[in-house]
């Protein structure tokens, strides 16, 4: 016993089977303290005792207004007027400077307006559900050229307005999303950017005549990225030459 229990003695005995004592306790002597020492000294705590609860959150708060003044019916009507603030941009000026296009919002949504002369009334000519972009004239300022989507689902189309006859044509397919459009520098036909293809990548187009007839695909693009004219159509020193820089 004192060979592997040094500083250690039996304390109680029990009797074994064979009429032998046998130890079933010890008790400590000075030459062993500091080893039950050191074991306490390293014995980890229990986790209750580490743990430390943690604070409940905070409750949220409610600002609470008491007592305050109510607001008049006049005074309400009279901020509406400061609170809804239109704005006009500026959209078309026509080949003689005679008149311009504006989009200016009349209800819901921003629409296409004439105006013929400085200070003068405005006159609606578009009233669809959804903002009309990218406005133009052509054919001497007898047509209107705009991009408008259908029902809100941001696959934007390309409109033709007749100033003539009061009659809108939609010039692409009508479900696939179409970017801006550029006019070449003999006015007669445009190019823009449509995913038809696939959905998923957007590829340059030229128009057919006033945007008539079935476009030809000019280049592809490729990843996804929306691809932009950004400048207009540059005529090289042959008719089949053109040249039209891109953003992606």
């Amino acid at each position: 016993m004192d060979r592997h229990y040094s500083g250690l003695r039996p304390i109680t005995t029990a009797l074994r089977g064979d009429g032998q004592d046998a130890p079933v306790g010890f008790a400590v002597t000075p030459p062993g303290m500091w080893w039950i020492l050191l074991m306490a000294c390293v014995r980890p705590a229990p986790p209750d005792a580490l743990s430390t609860p943690s604070a409940p959150p905070a409750a949220q708060t409610t600002l609470e207004l008491d007592g305050p003044p109510p607001i008049p019916d006049a005074l309400a009507a009279r901020l509406q007027q400061y609170l809804n603030v239109r704005s006009a941009s500026l959209a078309a000026l026509a080949s003689d400077g005679s008149s311009v296009l504006i989009t200016t919002r009349f209800g819901e949504t921003r629409q296409i307006h004439a105006v013929q002369q400085p200070g003068g009334a405005r006159s609606q000519l578009t009233f669809r559900d959804e903002p009309v972009s990218d406005v133009s004239l052509a054919s001497g300022g007898q047509q209107v050229y705009y991009r408008s989507d259908e029902g809100g689902d941001e696959n934007y189309q390309i409109f033709r307005l007749d100033l003539a006859s009061g009659r809108t044509t939609r010039l692409t397919d009508g479900t696939s999303r179409h970017g801006g459009y550029l006019w070449n520098n003999q006015g007669d036909r445009f190019i823009y950017t449509s995913n038809a293809r696939n959905g998923r990548d957007f590829d340059l187009y030229l128009s057919g005549p006033g945007g008539e007839g079935p476009p030809r695909r000019c280049a592809f693009g490729r990843g996804g990225g929306l691809l932009e004219p950004a400048g207009r159509l540059a005529r090289r020193s042959t008719p089949a030459g053109r040249r039209v820089s891109l953003d992606q």
